[in-house]
């Protein structure tokens, strides 16, 4: 947060400490596209941003605090809203073996 917010604060340690005191007694949970880019990837999707940004609200949209948001309900979204295109061989092989997200590039 503090990187975010460098180029307006004036004292970053500063800014840094706020924030420590702040999230002293609160958790957050992050979901980012590159998480919506990596469960694609694992269904041999590949997506642009805006289709992983557009799937991340769905995820967002449908939560509940009672059950949470997992993996399983990403990967749901996924396969319901059919985006994307499939992963080539050669982008499947590099996220297999280095874990490398294909994304596709806006056209």
């Amino acid at each position: 947060m503090v990187r975010a917010l460098r180029p307006v604060l004036k004292d970053c340690v500063k800014g840094e400490q706020i924030l420590e005191k702040y999230w002293t007694d609160k958790r957050m949970i992050v979901w980012e596209i590159k998480d919506v880019h990596r469960a694609a990837n694992e269904r041999n999707l590949v997506l642009r941003n805006d289709e992983a940004r557009n799937i991340l609200n769905k995820l967002m949209d449908g939560y509940n605090a009672q059950h949470g948001i997992t993996w399983g309900m990403l990967l749901e979204i996924i396969d319901n809203t059919c985006p994307g295109r499939n992963i080539t061989r050669q982008e499947l092989k590099r996220f297999l073996e280095q874990g490398i997200i294909a994304i596709q590039k806006k056209q």
